[in-house]
């Protein structure tokens, strides 16, 4: 996409302010689908860079709310298995499921930092290929008006770690 813009702004294409669209397929007759793109203007890129950043941060949110709502039921002795049945002594399972809760936390603290440091780096890059439209300061504080960053975790990895010490 930025390479496209940027080719529109270097010939001095007016498409990249206008409503004609440039193809941003890796060939001309390469169908529609997960490898092709259109964008009409540099609002629509960022459109599109907003939109994935909601995405992000509805994910996340959806799965530390799922986080909280497994420690709120292993807090209060509900230990039995999520589907299905495991056989085996209670405490075991309880132990089991809090080792999921915090590798679920893990993994989703580790999507939102592999998908913050990706737009960073796409920002830099548009920069440096459209340096007439910077939007890198503007998009960095967006992401730290994002719910993961605003809201303080402290209480997950404390409820999690008196689980852990409850289970020894």
């Amino acid at each position: 996409i930025l390479e496209a813009l940027a080719e529109m702004y270097a010939t001095g294409d007016r498409a990249a302010e206008g409503l004609a669209y440039a193809s941003l397929a890796t060939t001309a007759a390469a169908p529609r689908g997960p490898t092709s793109f259109q964008v009409s203007s540099h609002e629509a890129f960022l459109e599109k860079l907003d939109g994935e950043l909601a995405k992000c941060d509805d994910f996340a949110h959806r799965e530390v709310v799922k986080v909280k709502r497994e420690l709120a039921e292993l807090e209060s002795g509900g230990s039995r298995p999520r589907s299905g049945s495991l056989d085996g002594d209670p405490e075991e399972v309880e132990g089991w499921r809090v080792d999921a809760v915090g590798q679920h936390f893990l993994e989703v603290e580790k999507y939102v930092n592999v998908n913050v440091t990706a737009v960073r780096k796409m920002l830099r890059k548009h920069d440096a290929v459209l340096p007439q439209r910077p939007i890198a300061a503007f998009y960095t504080a967006r992401m730290h008006d994002m719910r993961w960053v605003q809201t303080d975790y402290s209480s997950v990895l404390v409820r999690l770690s008196r689980l852990y010490e409850s289970k020894k």
